[in-house]
């Protein structure tokens, strides 16, 4: 509880005073003018008495004396002020020089001379205020401090993140990158898949539907698509050079005596299928597959029938 601020207007009453001094007659004193001052002061003998009073209750400044017999004063001076950061007065007869800066430098705030004045008393609040400003400050510097550290932490852990992130890119460009495999057409997947575009009919043949009745491992939609799209174009180019034929045949027909006309029959015509589909396994590139044509005037003009594959 800070006595000091605005919350109690009667400070310095109700100072919470620690008094330690092997004379009695100045503790007496010290207690008569604690009193009057309405200070709360507790009074003990030994450093030791006054460890125990500090382990069971607060106290806002202590008033020790400088020289008790067979007493570390200085030992507890330096703890007190240290780890329970209460302000310390020293007070003995010896006002030499050498004395007062012994005091100071083991943490005194203070060094009163004996006999000891009630003036003192009245201003010794003072050293209590001044303890507790200067606490907040050093909080208020640990705080800053930490929120310095803890932003430079930050701005540390971003930058190794940034420098992983370019490493992973660095990384990543370096690797080669995979070639895709390219499909083969087997012998008994073009069959398949000239099977089914039969059943479809040629205009009713969708990469979709293709792919969804042939039903096989691997083949993926733009496989069925690209072979679609260059079995139509191998058909378009074998009617339009059957219909060619077909007049040329037609006109030299007509020119022959009809007796000279003899029956053609149906010849069996060879093709390879790689000279169509250049995509098909190196393995079938010299299996010819004989297709039926309806005879004309030159067997060499025959259309293949890729339906009888």
């Amino acid at each position: 509880m800070n006595l000091f601020t605005t919350n109690h207007p009667s400070f310095p009453a109700g100072l919470r005073v620690l008094a330690v001094d092997h004379d009695t007659y100045d503790l007496y004193t010290i207690h008569h003018i604690c009193n009057q001052l309405h200070y709360q002061v507790t009074t003990c003998s030994t450093t030791s008495q006054a460890t125990h009073f500090l382990s069971r209750q607060h106290f806002d400044i202590i008033v020790i004396e400088t020289h008790i017999p067979q007493q570390d004063t200085y030992g507890f001076v330096q703890q007190v002020t240290s780890h329970l950061k209460i302000p310390v007065i020293m007070m003995s007869l010896d006002n030499r020089t050498c004395s007062v800066m012994d005091s100071i430098s083991n943490g005194a705030c203070s060094y009163w001379a004996k006999p000891l004045d009630e003036n003192l008393f009245k201003n010794m609040w003072q050293h209590v205020v001044r303890q507790h400003l200067v606490q907040k400050e050093s909080e208020a510097k640990g705080l800053k401090k930490l929120g310095r550290e803890h932003l430079v932490q930050k701005e540390s852990e971003a930058k190794g993140l940034k420098k992983r992130g370019r490493d992973d890119e660095v990384h990543v460009s370096k690797q080669p990158l995979a070639k895709k495999a390219r499909f083969s057409w087997t012998d008994d997947l073009h069959q398949k898949f000239v099977s089914v575009v039969n059943h479809l009919g040629i205009k009713n043949a969708k990469p979709k539907k293709v792919l969804k009745i042939m039903d096989c491992p691997g083949l993926e939609l733009q496989h069925v698509a690209s072979h679609l799209q260059k079995y139509k174009m191998y058909l378009d180019g074998g009617i339009k050079n059957s219909k060619m034929n077909q007049k040329n045949n037609e006109t030299q027909a007509q020119d022959q005596c009809h007796d000279n006309w003899t029956e053609i029959d149906e010849t069996e015509v060879f093709f390879s299928l790689t000279d169509f589909f250049p995509d098909l396994n190196d393995d079938i590139h010299n299996n010819n597959y004989a297709v039926s044509a309806e005879s004309i005037d030159s067997p060499s003009t025959s259309l293949p029938q890729l339906g009888q594959y």
